[in-house]
């Protein structure tokens, strides 16, 4: 997930100095550093990144590891120092942070109000598989990073390049599929924190969740028919399976923004809570679950996401096998000490 900084301040100054861009640049600040290096403090009118041109003489590459993932970030560098700075498109990133037993999966692309770009299409992946082979971690969060949005849907800046036809979509579409189904198929439990905009594909990231908590500012709808765009068959099920074909039909059908309220009567969200005590109602769920014996806590996911699945595909011995596994482990007989001896029990996973 390259990113590309080209900046050129309206003034030359002294290294090391600080200037103010002009009032019609994307930029808040520029720093010159030794070597002519510009270092800028970014950010676009409106909240959308800016997309304007200049012309490098020489260019420096820096690395810099967030987490899991790589991030390069290339600083250029001008011999003469005339134009106001400019920005290229910066197209998002995942991170991952753990807390404990508690695995986060944070969307951050807050210029276009966490929009899910290819890149993180893939960064969902990467960090879904991660998380899901960490023995230490218990329970998953997913958020968006930033006070307006959980996720603003895909990035629509990408269709006139990644999108331009069914061909160019079904690639698109073959990273997506294999980040939802990583979320999907994720066996520990899985809690998607809501805020503000939760759009189109922020909304399927959402639907991937064993639970989702909302902030009463949250705001949802799916417009793919305001884009004349389609969702494939396998993309709704999980929508119907969880409201129904008739709420389904008028999410779909309406393509218009509906609050905590009705999603909550719909059954899209479990709970909603005032946005000032989203933080806390989450991680009290969350302490909740990472306080349980995480065998049977992965035992009944799989259980009830099996009888979700058709008939002919189900596959219970696979169940009864995690279901044995209780009954062996070192928490069962805990979990009995503790109950009898009336105190909190202490769970391993083993």
């Amino acid at each position: 997930m390259a990113t590309e900084v080209v900046a050129t301040p309206r003034v030359l100054a002294d290294e090391g100095s600080l200037l103010s861009a002009s009032e019609s640049s994307p930029c808040s600040k520029v720093r010159l550093t030794e070597g002519g290096t510009a270092v800028v403090v970014v950010r676009a009118l409106g909240g959308v990144a800016a997309q304007l041109n200049a012309i490098p003489v020489a260019s420096k590459r820096t690395q810099n590891r967030i987490g899991y993932f790589n991030t390069s970030l290339t600083i250029v560098t001008y011999e003469g120092i005339r134009m106001p700075c400019s920005v290229q498109l910066v197209s998002g990133h995942v991170h991952i942070r753990r807390n404990g037993h508690i695995g986060l999966i944070v969307l951050d692309h807050p210029e276009r109000h966490n929009a899910i770009s290819t890149e993180m299409w893939q960064g969902l992946l990467n960090a879904a598989t991660e998380l899901a082979e960490d023995t230490e971690i218990r329970a998953v969060l997913l958020q968006g990073e930033g006070e307006r949005a959980f996720a603003a849907g895909a990035d629509i800046s990408e269709f006139n390049d990644k999108r331009t036809d069914s061909s160019a979509n079904q690639e698109y579409d073959n990273v997506s599929d294999r980040a939802y189904n990583a979320l999907l198929t994720m066996p520990k439990p899985l809690v998607a924190m809501i805020h503000g905009y939760c759009i189109g594909g922020g909304l399927a990231v959402a639907l991937t969740a064993d639970l989702r908590i909302a902030a009463d500012d949250a705001s949802f709808t799916i417009p793919a028919a305001r884009l004349g765009l389609g969702y494939r068959a396998s993309g709704l099920g999980r929508l119907v399976d969880l409201v129904g074909p008739s709420a389904t039909k008028r999410i779909l059908f309406l393509a218009d923004r509906f609050g905590a309220d009705e999603a909550l009567t719909m059954g899209l969200v479990n709970r909603v809570v005032p946005k000032s005590e989203l933080s806390q109602a989450t991680d009290d769920w969350l302490n909740k679950i990472c306080d349980n014996a995480p065998l049977t806590i992965r035992a009944a996911k799989a259980a009830t996401d099996e009888w979700t699945k058709p008939s002919d595909l189900q596959n219970f011995d696979e169940i009864n096998e995690l279901v044995n596994a209780c009954f062996d482990s070192t928490d069962y007989q805990e979990g009995v000490a503790a109950f009898m001896a009336k105190r909190k029990p202490r769970f391993t996973g083993r």
